[in-house]
């Protein structure tokens, strides 16, 4: 998922669990759930964002290694603010001043225990809601590379913003209103509660309705579909729009699927292109031979380029049709003779 989506839900778990515990109780959850996300530092460049992005950081195997590390920061940052400000008083979810500071409360505000489930709950949310969408992820990296997708939602959904947004802050103004008026402030662990429930309540919308174009789709097909790889793409668009795409020996069968009507969608087809020579070249470069991996429904088209060149395009059905190539994909550039003169990654 997208880091905004991941920054509101470090914060409603920080509202929920953790706020008035300790200090910079939001700011860490906020850090741990977007901590997978460290891998961009070293994957932004071209092909190395599919090669790297979503791998070791997003794997079961990170996750304890990432907790220790929460837990570490926390607890530093917090020890820094205790011998500047005094002591933490959790019943009030502030500091002491210097001189209220009670014997026996020198000790670290943030145990290792406290910063360890920080880290646990920050980090895991952030591989749950990243193996929900379509993107998918590598949560046996580096004993796997193989990726896991639930396929029930697209990298950015804006309905699932709507959602948290509105949980999150409409209680908060409203405690906002109530306190200027004289009433006292609201700690906001019931709208922050409110809000994972319905983020949780949505998936299972989104699953229904994933399962759903899911057997349509199956209904569609001209022929049986044993033996056949049948996917059911979220759209940005609409909960309720899928990309639908059955993988043939010989061609795809695609077609958007409205899972909330009983009409039968409309699918064409799209025929595989034989392994021509220059596409056997172009498939051998280092950027094709890394999208391939990733890749679950690959689509090559050859055209014709600027003095005597032959450009092949590899791109992903699940990220869009191959008409325009303005999804995620891969553009060689060969030779007359089909050698590689340049290989590009766009996303």
């Amino acid at each position: 998922m997208d880091n905004l989506t991941h920054s509101l839900v470090g914060i409603a778990l920080s509202r929920a669990f953790f706020k008035d515990k300790a200090p910079l109780a939001t700011t860490m959850l906020i850090v741990a759930a977007n901590a997978p996300d460290v891998d961009v530092l070293w994957s932004m460049r071209g092909i190395r964002y599919i090669e790297y992005h979503r791998g070791f950081t997003h794997s079961l195997l990170f996750l304890p290694l990432g907790m220790l590390l929460i837990s570490w920061l926390w607890r530093g940052l917090a020890g820094r603010l205790q011998r500047r400000k005094g002591s933490w008083d959790p019943a009030k979810g502030r500091w002491r001043p210097r001189g209220e500071t009670e014997e026996g409360q020198r000790k670290n505000p943030v145990s290792w225990r406290l910063g360890l489930a920080a880290g646990l709950l920050g980090i895991g949310s952030h591989l749950l809601m990243d193996w929900t969408n379509s993107y998918g992820i590598r949560l046996l990296d580096p004993l796997s590379q193989h990726w896991f997708a639930l396929d029930w939602m697209p990298i950015v959904d804006p309905w699932l913003w709507l959602i948290l947004l509105a949980c999150l802050t409409l209680p908060m103004l409203l405690a906002m209103v109530q306190h200027e008026q004289g009433g006292p402030r609201g700690h906001y662990r019931k709208s922050a509660a409110v809000a994972l429930l319905a983020m949780g309540a949505w998936w299972g919308v989104r699953a229904a309705a994933h399962q759903r174009a899911l057997e349509k789709l199956r209904q569609a097909l001209d022929e049986p579909a044993a033996n056949r790889a049948l996917a059911a793409y979220p759209t940005f668009t609409s909960p309720l729009t899928w990309r639908g795409v059955a993988s043939l020996p010989d061609r795809y069968q695609i077609g958007d699927i409205t899972a909330g009507n009983g009409k039968p969608p409309r699918l064409h087809d799209l025929y595989k292109p034989a392994a021509t020579p220059a596409i056997l070249a172009a498939e051998h470069t280092r950027a094709a031979r890394i999208f391939l991996q990733f890749a679950r429904d690959p689509w090559v088209e050859t055209r014709p380029g600027a003095g005597n060149t032959t450009v092949v395009m590899i791109s992903d059905l699940r990220f869009g049709t191959p008409k325009s190539f303005h999804g995620m994909g891969v553009r060689v550039r060969l030779q007359h003779d089909l050698r590689p003169m340049s290989e590009q990654f766009r996303f």
